[in-house]
């Protein structure tokens, strides 16, 4: 009676062959690879898209700013001033860029003063400056450039010889550009301010 239980127990196949669990672990290598490569994409697509929304909401402060800069000029008592005033110099051989006074949180559009590029943008507690505050922000690669482009348009009637029309529109040109896992990245904004007085 013993002797056929264990002669039994010696043709029973349990368990698993050593070919059989590295099989089984092969399958199973691949398909962590294949997760662990899904949620690097994953990752990656999120880091891009909020650079992106970053770069679009910068854009869209930029235009703001200088929309605020045309108003601001309209409104100037007692004396009007120029409706391009502080924007004139913003041309594409010398952009402009936001700077943010430390005494007032109201940007000002300031010349890159000719370097060759505008300088790189600090972020701290939600805000992006030119200027970095030690302890407070950290260096980003985003790069802001804004150009003022002034338009004249002729009148449909005759204009006398000699005369000097003042520019009527500006095409305003909002870039920002950085760098994104070693890709050179850019996003513009462009919109037309019209003299409304």
């Amino acid at each position: 009676m013993y002797t056929n239980f264990f002669k039994n127990l010696s043709h029973k196949k349990s368990g698993f062959t050593v070919l059989e669990t590295l099989f089984a672990l092969v399958i199973f290598s691949i398909s962590l690879v294949t997760l662990m490569t899904i949620a690097g994409r994953g990752l990656s697509a999120t880091t891009s898209s909020y650079e992106l929304l970053v770069a679009n909401y910068l854009n869209q402060e930029s235009i703001e700013t200088v929309r605020y800069v045309r108003d601001t000029n309209f409104i100037t008592i007692p004396t009007p001033v120029s409706w391009l005033s502080g924007l004139d110099n913003c041309i594409a051989t010398n952009p402009c860029e936001l700077v943010f006074p430390s005494t007032s949180r109201t940007p000002i559009v300031q010349n890159c003063n000719n370097r060759s590029r505008c300088a790189k943008l600090y972020e701290g507690m939600g805000t992006y400056d030119t200027v970095p505050s030690p302890g407070i922000t950290r260096p980003t690669s985003f790069v802001r450039s804004i150009v003022v482009l002034p338009v004249i348009l002729t009148p449909t009637g005759p204009v006398p010889i000699g005369t000097v029309l003042p520019p009527t529109e500006a095409v305003v040109t909002s870039t920002i550009t950085w760098n994104s896992k070693g890709i050179n990245r850019q996003v513009s904004h462009q919109t037309i301010l019209h003299k409304w007085r």
